[in-house]
């Protein structure tokens, strides 16, 4: 009988397998960006689409109005525009809740500021949507609950507000200084030369520091001194013209909560990203209340917006600040 001698079997050597792991790691190292991006691809997809049905809703109240929704003014009854959109956003339960002639800072309106509208929320926004530093417009209740003026609340935030345009807003504390100046170098109504909102040769239509004011050029007035401002009031263009943008949960003021007229109106006067980017080198996230209120977002290189026309755009952060402020004011010729 024949024996067949066995083969000696070779293992792998260490140097071969620290070759072969070393190697799954580059391909790992290769593939992890381009997953990542189809993730960043996947949730910037979706804040599209919240967008572009906020824009929708918006023209659907303007339908049924003939206007845009006003915004309360600060120490009223302190209400912004989003809770007015809910019957068309599908949120009719949490709207009939809401009971407008109180004021926001009412203890029966808790619920509604507490409410997490799932609509309102970036999935790329890394910050929690739920806060428990947040400040709201306090006002009277008529008889139906206390109003909460005791320090801060727990409120959800919303990463969706409205334009208020190219209307001066104050950067200074983030070392944003040409405000004084950018009628002339921006084309666009983003200046207050002397605080007070009295016109000057170089400023002769001056805007508010929350971007509101009688020259207010935008769609949404902050201080709601105006009257609502209605398609036909949007000579530049409904295509042409910002309706929302976005904001950050994470370099936002502490006023930020969506139902509330407080931080729900951001402006073109600030560059893209100009407040995110500030809050990065100057940690923990944030800055002086409201000053800054610029549009920003966590997709890389730029910010998502809805426009008049319910057309959803992605505008780079690199943009050039005259015809961004353009596309901020519903009249953006340059004066």
């Amino acid at each position: 009988m024949l024996i067949v001698p066995l083969r000696p079997r070779h293992g792998f050597t260490l140097v071969e397998l620290l070759v072969v792991i070393a190697i799954i790691g580059i391909l790992v190292a290769m593939l992890l960006p381009a997953v990542q991006a189809a993730r960043e691809a996947a949730r910037r997809m979706r804040c599209t689409n919240n967008l572009k049905q906020l824009g929708l809703a918006l023209q659907n109240y303007h339908d049924g109005v003939g206007s845009f929704p006003s915004v309360d003014a600060f120490g009223n009854n302190g209400w912004g525009f989003l809770p007015r959109i809910l019957p068309h956003v599908e949120e009719l339960a949490l709207y009939d809740q809401i009971n407008f002639k109180d004021s926001v800072a009412c203890a029966n309106m808790q619920a509604a500021y507490s409410a997490s509208v799932t609509i309102l929320h970036c999935p790329s926004d890394p910050g929690d949507t739920e806060r428990d530093d947040r400040t709201i417009p306090s006002g009277s209740c008529n008889g139906s609950g206390g109003a909460l003026t005791s320090g801060s609340v727990t409120g959800q935030v919303t990463h969706y507000v409205g334009s208020f345009g190219d209307g001066y807003v104050v950067g200074e504390s983030l070392g944003y200084t040409h405000t004084s100046t950018s009628w002339a170098n921006y084309g666009c109504g983003g200046c207050n030369e002397n605080g007070g909102g009295v016109p000057t040769a170089n400023c002769p239509q001056p805007g508010d520091g929350y971007g509101g004011g009688q020259y207010h050029r935008g769609i949404f007035n902050y201080l709601g001194n105006t009257k609502a401002v209605r398609m036909k009031d949007v000579r530049d263009g409904t295509s042409k013209t910002i309706l929302l943008g976005h904001t950050s949960g994470v370099a936002r003021s502490t006023s930020l909560v969506w139902p509330t007229s407080t931080g729900n109106v951001h402006g073109t006067s600030l560059p893209i990203n100009f407040n995110l980017a500030y809050a990065r080198t100057n940690p923990p996230y944030g800055y002086p209340s409201w000053r800054g209120r610029g549009f920003q977002s966590h997709h890389p290189g730029g910010s998502l917006f809805a426009l008049c026309d319910g057309s959803v755009r992605f505008l780079e952060d690199s943009i050039d600040m005259i015809p961004y402020n353009e596309l901020g004011s519903r009249d953006g010729t340059k004066r």
